[in-house]
């Protein structure tokens, strides 16, 4: 029994996190097991609220729910508190459905070129149908291509949260070297960088404050040209939008983000999200937000956010964002942590 605990459970940690945080912890009783956020993984400036925390719980969660029935489970999701999820299952008879496993195994971010494909949504809400998400109404709409100003944008954005925050050696902990042995974070050859932003990186991780050295505007132009890039060398922009007004709303947003991404890994399409331009965007009056820039790029981070909602036909607001397309390139998979399961 407790190796198919084990087996579902490990299988579900496939979810995505925020540079691979994995910002989870297990705890487990007769019959159910308790998620719970450990906050020291979730540090991260992008994570305004434990909003994407909560994504990538809700990516978690939606992959025990998938996969339940092939290891001989039913399960029940709870949010109990503000920083956890209560599991209660029971056993069934073993549903085989190796597709599925194989979904959620081989799904990862890729940051490098991708070339064009046609995605349909209709196909996806067929195959994916949106089952509980207590009233809350998700939409996805495609954008096939961005403007240069709007990119721009988005460049000066990047070029102030990583030039006046914390978000450098937020980042950088979670770098590791290629030769290097782990359990969490990414790789430089994750990355899909140059050999050049390769080295830059690593002394920011050794120096974190160094990148407050490096001139806003080389940064500013430097960031639009990396941007421009990815999204021109892409198939377009995938957005997710609807309410965030608490917790409880990132959580079902994971789940409906972790159900497109298993779909485009269905059909052989990758995917990158793009968290500054679209999670971040919604807590520029946020408290360490304010502690960290001034009140000009406070009001501009605003005018961007309205800028972007209108440039993507988005009413509510933009919950994710990634760029999607096909490639014959191949990455090893990021590892993740061994959850041992004991009562």
């Amino acid at each position: 029994m407790e190796t198919r605990l084990e087996s579902w459970i490990q299988l579900a940690t496939r979810a995505p996190s925020g540079d691979n945080s994995q910002p989870w912890d297990f705890a487990f009783d007769s019959g159910s097991f308790k998620i719970t956020i450990n906050k020291g993984r979730a540090r991260h400036f992008l994570d305004q609220d434990m909003s994407a925390t909560w994504i990538s719980i809700g990516c978690l969660c939606e992959n025990l729910e998938r996969s339940a029935a092939f290891f001989g489970f039913k399960c029940l999701l709870n949010i109990e508190t503000d920083h956890s999820v209560t599991v209660k299952y029971h056993t069934i008879e073993p549903q085989i459905d190796s597709n599925t496993i194989d979904v959620i195994t081989k799904r990862q971010t890729f940051r490098g070129k991708l070339n064009k494909v046609t995605l349909d949504l209709n196909s996806f809400n067929l195959e994916f149908p949106v089952l509980n998400n207590e009233g809350r109404q998700f939409k996805w709409q495609l954008v096939p291509r961005v403007s240069k100003a709007l990119i721009w944008k988005w460049s000066w954005l990047e070029t102030v949260l990583w030039l006046k925050t914390s978000l450098m050696a937020d980042f950088t902990k979670w770098l590791h070297g290629k030769n290097e042995t782990y359990e969490y974070g990414i790789s430089l050859e994750s990355l899909q960088v140059s050999l050049i932003d390769q080295l830059s990186l690593m002394m920011f991780k050794k120096v974190p404050n160094l990148i407050k050295t490096v001139p806003s505007w080389f940064f500013h132009f430097k960031t639009y040209f990396r941007l421009k890039f990815l999204i021109e060398s892409s198939a377009g922009l995938l957005c997710l939008s609807s309410v965030s007004h608490d917790y409880r709303d990132y959580f079902y947003a994971g789940k409906e983000i972790q159900r497109m991404w298993l779909y485009l890994t269905q059909y052989n399409i990758k995917a990158q999200p793009l968290a500054i331009q679209s999670l971040f965007l919604n807590f520029a009056n946020s408290d360490s937000v304010k502690g960290s820039l001034s009140d000009d790029q406070i009001r501009k981070i605003e005018y961007i956010h309205t800028k972007t909602k209108v440039a993507l036909h988005i009413s509510q607001n933009l919950i994710f964002t990634f760029r999607y397309g096909t490639t014959e390139q191949s990455l090893p998979l990021l590892p993740r942590k061994k959850i041992v399961v004991t009562h």
